[in-house]
């Protein structure tokens, strides 16, 4: 597992990356900023599930180990009660959002794809704060 300490420096880069605005073509990187809150949410989820299923579930954690999507994380750590019912939703609309932009991004105007991406970002950043804490706060 990551150290907690480089998963909060990825956390700060992305708000970074959100805030940075080119003193003189005045270009953003929202797009950079969200497709690292994508990663660092995702890898986050994974090992808090993954510490989680080792402790309870043994067959489980195997199977999940070699392959462990998205879907199923978020399910799983519904399903153990490390996640509340808001969270759950939250997350799922965190997937199907990263879904839709990260299989048409090549598709939309970079500006527009900036905007949007800058939107998501911000809806998403007070959740991918709450898994950190969550995850550095596991035994």
């Amino acid at each position: 597992m990551t150290n907690i300490k480089d998963i909060k420096e990825l956390f700060l880069k992305a708000s970074y990356h959100y805030s940075y605005q080119h003193p003189k073509t005045h270009e953003t990187e929202k797009t950079e900023a969200f497709l690292i809150q994508c990663t660092l949410l995702e890898g986050v989820l994974y090992n808090l599930a993954l510490k989680n299923i080792e402790k309870r579930f043994t067959n489980l954690y195997k199977k999940r180990e070699k392959y462990y999507s998205l879907d199923n994380i978020i399910s799983d750590l519904f399903l153990i009660k490390i996640i509340s019912k808001e969270d759950f939703k939250k997350l799922e609309e965190f997937k199907h959002d990263r879904n839709k932009y990260f299989h048409s991004i090549l598709k939309n105007n970079s500006k527009i794809r900036e905007k949007e991406l800058g939107e998501k970002y911000s809806l998403y950043k007070t959740i991918t704060w709450k898994m950190i804490e969550k995850l550095e706060n596991q035994k």
